[in-house]
């Protein structure tokens, strides 16, 4: 099995689902605004601020959503982004 390995590009974030997969990227401020808005809308919202493998900050956000797969996004606190390889 491949594992992926992720390269930080400025002003991104990077989604996940539930299972761990990438889905995709986003603006880091697109990815904040969501944030805010599901909390407004009473989402559950759990968050953890970590270190990557280089020691970098990294916010991590779960957006929890019981009809579908909850949401994952990894923000790094440089406002940078991640690409998977």
């Amino acid at each position: 099995m491949k594992t992926s390995r992720l390269l930080w590009t400025p002003g991104m974030a990077v989604n996940f689902d539930n299972h761990g997969s990438v889905w995709g990227t986003e603006p880091a401020t697109q990815a904040l605004l969501c944030i805010v808005e599901a909390r407004l809308e009473g989402a559950p919202v759990d968050e953890w601020n970590v270190t990557d493998r280089d020691g970098s900050p990294l916010r991590i956000v779960r957006i929890a959503d019981s009809g579908f797969l909850d949401t994952i996004v990894a923000i790094p606190a440089t406002t940078g982004s991640a690409v998977a390889l």
